[in-house]
């Protein structure tokens, strides 16, 4: 049965002039569900996931090839006709704009927004399938260079792949042991190199792909500071500040069960599992002071100076948790389990279960592009540092997409 794009009716939506940090909701709880190649077994405490013994076989044959939607702004206001495939057209082309530039502190980290007189995104083209040679090629998480050039992939078979993006090469650079399995969309990459989570450790590899540093205890979340010095990463019950280039861990702040994580700045944003309740808060750097405890329920957090956070089928961007946030148009789409912004913050992209990708105005909310994607049980998403490619983790591999412009 064809899948019916909740975009596929006509919608109005208003615009929002805020920078934006994004939550979502999904479901009676975000629930991530872990497969393996045929099949998977275990627990998974810190992404609030339980998994189940199952065997999936998943096959897709995905053809992008109509442009339904076109969107008529004016000022404040836009309504668009989206279809499966997504396309804006803007009836202002042409006309010229001026840039303003705003600078806004909030919570302990600097955001700048841009808007006005820049290229907008109007679709998604599919490039490429990136795979290996090795068995089962579903992606648990994944992280681009900073120059572009590279992306780390946790593939099935327990392999931390290496691809080189200028013509798809692949090297294994470790095999995680018997038992361990990598923890969903735990992968993030800085100037000493990146950084992979498995329910047993935090896994440091330089630049080149060898392993550098082995942290013991299950590694559920990751972040990086913005000038790459310092990682933090969870454990089931605490929060730590790494030193990135030494591998040393330094200060500790303790938590219920870790449930989330955000960094933005010098200010940590931990959710918190504390009996049955998810209590969102904030710690600072260096010393993981205690900080803000934010009124919001949430079930999943991402970002950084934006942050995202879901809730059943709300998906929100916000700059300040004491603020109002932005509503994401997803269209009731309720499948959503992950969420990233561009480096510069315009942008916002989604990964869903089984709705494929899709990409927001993190300022207005508003739905641009969509691009179909395999991902019942495989995660990770990632721009690259010019938001001109997007990399989805699926069944069958890392779906580079092409992001279209005007």
């Amino acid at each position: 049965m064809k899948r019916v794009s909740p975009w596929s009716r006509a919608r109005s939506f208003s615009s929002a002039g805020a920078p934006a940090i994004a939550v979502c909701a999904l479901g009676l709880a975000c629930v991530n569900v872990s497969v393996g190649d045929t099949a998977t077994a275990g627990e998974s405490g810190g992404q609030g996931t339980e998994s189940a013994s199952a065997t999936a076989s998943v096959s897709a044959s995905a053809s992008a090839s109509a442009s339904s939607m076109t969107a008529t702004e004016t000022s404040a206001s836009a309504t668009a006709t989206t279809g499966e495939s997504a396309t804006v057209t803007d009836t202002d082309a042409g006309t010229a704009t001026s840039t303003d530039t705003a600078t806004t502190e909030t919570d302990g980290a600097t955001e700048t927004s841009t808007s006005g007189g820049e290229a907008k995104i109007v679709g998604l083209s599919p490039d490429k399938l990136l795979t290996d040679d090795g068995p089962g090629q579903r992606v648990e998480a994944l992280a681009v260079s900073p120059d572009g050039t590279k992306l780390v992939a946790a593939l099935g078979g327990r392999r931390v792949v290496l691809f080189t993006l200028a013509d798809g090469s692949s090297s294994v650079v470790h095999t995680i042991g018997n038992g361990d399995l990598f923890e969903a969309g735990a992968a993030v990459w800085g100037p000493h190199g990146f950084a992979v989570g498995t329910y047993s450790a935090c896994l440091l590899f330089g630049e080149g792909g060898s392993l550098e540093h082995e942290l013991a205890d299950r590694c559920s979340y990751l972040a990086l500071t913005d000038d790459g010095e310092t990682l933090v990463r969870t454990t089931p019950t605490s929060v730590v500040a790494v030193d990135a280039a030494t591998g040393e861990s330094g200060k500790v702040a303790s938590l219920s069960s870790s449930a989330g994580l955000g960094l933005g700045g010098s200010t940590v944003y931990v959710l918190d599992l504390t009996d049955a309740d998810y209590v969102l808060r904030s710690l600072t750097l260096p010393e993981l002071s205690a900080g803000q405890t934010y009124p919001q329920d949430v079930r999943q957090l991402f970002g950084g100076a934006l942050r995202g956070t879901l809730f059943y089928s709300e998906a929100k961007v916000w700059t300040d948790f004491a603020g109002t946030p932005v509503s994401l148009e997803t269209g009731g789409l309720e499948d959503q389990k992950r969420l990233i912004f561009s480096d510069d913050g315009r942008w916002t992209a989604s990964l869903g279960f089984s709705g494929g990708v899709h990409i927001f105005d993190s300022e207005s909310g508003a739905h641009v592009a969509e691009g179909i994607v395999v991902a019942t049980a495989s995660n990770g998403l990632a721009f690259d540092a010019g938001a001109e490619r997007l990399f989805a983790g699926s069944e069958e591999g890392v779906q580079v997409f092409t992001i279209l412009k005007e």
